[in-house]
C-alpha cells in the first residue's frame, strides 16, 4: 500500500495537471426525433507525456435528464498556427444511464474533435464534437454525439 502510496505522489508531482476546463453543450444532438439534453463538463489535462505528447485527461459530464459520464482519455494537439489548435482525442468511461438516453451498457468509448483558439498562454476557447459509442460490448448500441463550448485555463 506504501509503494502504492507513493507512487502515486511521484506521478502527481511529476507530473501535475497542467490545464483545467469546464464545458457546456447538448447530447444527441445529430438525431432527428430524438430529445436533445443540455450537457455540461469538467476535465483536468495532464503535461503531454511520451515523445508522441500524447495529453491525458480525466473528466465528468452530467446532463439536465440525470446522464452521468466518468472519463478518462488521451489527446493528441495538432498546431494549425500561433493561435489555433485542432486536438484529436480518444477514451473510455463509466456511464450512467438515464430516464432519456439509453446506450446499451455501462462501458461506452468517447472520439472526438476541438476546435481550439488560444488567448494568451493561459487560456483557449474552442468548440468540440464528440461520438459516444458501445462498440458492440451489447447487442445495444445506438451511440450518440455531442457539440459543447470548451473553456480551458492553464495552473
Amino acid at each position: 500500500m506504501v509503494l502504492l502510496s507513493g507512487s502515486l505522489q511521484a506521478l502527481a508531482t511529476d507530473h501535475p495537471p497542467t490545464w483545467w476546463g469546464i464545458s457546456a453543450g447538448q447530447i444527441n444532438v445529430f438525431r432527428d426525433n430524438q430529445l436533445k439534453n443540455n450537457l455540461y463538463g469538467i476535465e483536468l489535462r495532464f503535461s503531454p507525456m511520451f515523445s508522441l505528447e500524447l495529453i491525458p485527461s480525466v473528466g465528468f459530464q452530467w446532463g439536465d435528464a440525470g446522464f452521468n459520464y466518468l472519463y478518462s482519455d488521451l489527446k493528441y494537439p495538432v498546431k494549425l498556427n500561433e493561435q489555433w489548435y485542432l486536438t484529436i482525442g480518444s477514451g473510455i468511461g463509466l456511464y450512467e444511464e438515464s430516464r432519456f438516453l439509453d446506450l446499451g451498457h455501462t462501458i461506452e468509448f468517447r472520439s472526438g474533435l476541438e476546435l481550439l483558439y488560444e488567448f494568451n498562454k493561459q487560456q483557449q476557447l474552442g468548440l468540440g464534437v464528440h461520438h459516444y459509442s458501445n462498440s458492440r460490448l451489447s447487442s445495444q448500441n445506438p451511440g450518440t454525439e455531442s457539440v459543447t463550448l470548451i473553456f480551458l485555463q492553464h495552473f
